[in-house]
């Protein structure tokens, strides 16, 4: 698909998009609240050539002016991550329990479009990490508090199977660092494994099928803390703890997932993570890397959260203070927007993609963040 025809698509799911945004708040549905004075009542023909002539200026005036649209909504909110169904079109978040009532221990269920939270459900002891299946159908989450992962049908929004990440030959106690479900296999998550009370604390990557573990595992004690999916056999990870800073090519087969190849200082920097689109993998320093050869494609200048695709061939980082979201040319590597966010702050933790021209991020300020772009301040050049 050339960018013609890919942006051509986007501005139809943006159009719609819109529509949808437009009956959660449309300025004609409003409901008015005052008085009408007697110049009010004679004030229709007025306004009307009051109208025409305001119609003539317009004309000529710069046209960002009146189709920059780009909106936002900050809630308050404790967050542990923040994450995306495209099955069900809804923002997910988990609340950890020093948030207290009425959210705590609970994933939240926000409308994107509005910012309301519609539903929530107790999923067990301090909720972490969010994965989500492709089709909607589940979401796990990784209880820290628990050291277990709980699954939620995402259709009723009722907690589900929980299971340990460990097996009865096991004495420590694992929790989840990173979390995918396997694409096609709503039932299967692949786990970036950790302990909690030696260094290092990687625990091997592992395959778990409704709970169950497959036997072989990645080896422990080096290995990726943050992993994603290059495709449904293929995961890639990032050792954000050592110096070495390894990158990871997995294969997930029948009996588990095996090492393919490991490299070290393609990426660099503690705390990193990692996200894929297509091939190419993002790291939140702000760099791209070839996912089939580990060759860095280039550098973005910006560390951040990342969000792929946030809008056909562009990509989109987060600010260290929140209070802005730098926009990318995906191949150039070159900013072309940025979207500035008055009212927020805080240092931006996660963020995801939340459907066309959407994103969502979480602040350590205890702010959940989501932003609509207008395609046309971004491609037209209309912004404000």
């Amino acid at each position: 698909m050339n960018r013609v025809t890919q942006k051509a698509g986007f501005r139809r799911e943006l159009m719609a998009a819109r529509r949808r945004r437009a009956s959660v708040a449309n300025p004609e549905q409003a409901t008015f609240s005052g008085t009408v004075s007697a110049l009010d009542r004679k004030a229709p023909s007025f306004c009307l050539a009051l109208g025409k002539l305001l119609l003539l200026a317009a004309i000529a005036l710069p046209s960002w002016h009146a189709r920059a649209a780009n909106v936002f909504f900050e809630l308050p909110l404790k967050s542990s991550d923040v994450a995306y169904s495209a099955g069900t079109s809804k923002i997910y978040v988990t609340v950890p329990s020093a948030a207290g009532q009425p959210h705590g221990n609970r994933l939240v269920e926000i409308n994107k479009f509005s910012g309301a939270i519609e539903r929530s459900v107790f999923v067990g002891s301090e909720p972490g990490v969010i994965a989500v299946a492709h089709d909607g159908s589940f979401a796990y989450v990784g209880l820290d508090g628990a050291a277990a992962v709980r699954r939620v049908d995402l259709a009723t929004m009722t907690s589900g199977l929980q299971f340990s990440l460990g097996r009865p030959d096991w004495s420590e106690t694992f929790y989840v660092d990173d979390m995918r479900v396997l694409p096609g296999l709503s039932d299967s998550v692949v786990v970036s494994r950790r302990n909690d009370t030696t260094i290092p604390w990687h625990e091997g990557v592992a395959v778990y099928d409704s709970g169950v573990p497959r036997p072989i595992t990645t080896p422990p004690q080096s290995g990726p803390n943050s992993i994603a999916l290059l495709d449904a056999s293929t995961v890639v990870g990032y050792d954000n703890t050592s110096t070495a800073f390894g990158l990871w090519r997995m294969a997930i087969s029948a009996d588990g997932i095996r090492v393919l190849e490991h490299v070290d200082n393609v990426l660099n920097g503690n705390d990193h993570r990692i996200v894929t689109n297509a091939g190419t993998v993002f790291s939140t320093s702000g760099v791209a890397v070839d996912g089939a050869t580990f060759q860095a494609l280039g550098s973005f200048g910006s560390a951040g959260p990342i969000v792929p695709e946030a809008m056909p061939g562009m990509v989109a980082i987060i600010g260290n203070d929140g209070a802005s979201v730098q926009i990318f040319d995906r191949f150039l590597f070159s900013s072309t927007r940025t979207i500035t966010l008055p009212s927020v702050n805080g240092t931006p933790k996660r963020a995801s993609s939340c459907g066309p021209a959407c994103l969502v991020f979480d602040t350590a300020l205890d702010r959940v963040v989501i932003v609509l772009i207008d395609y046309d301040s971004i491609f037209l050049g209309t912004f404000d």
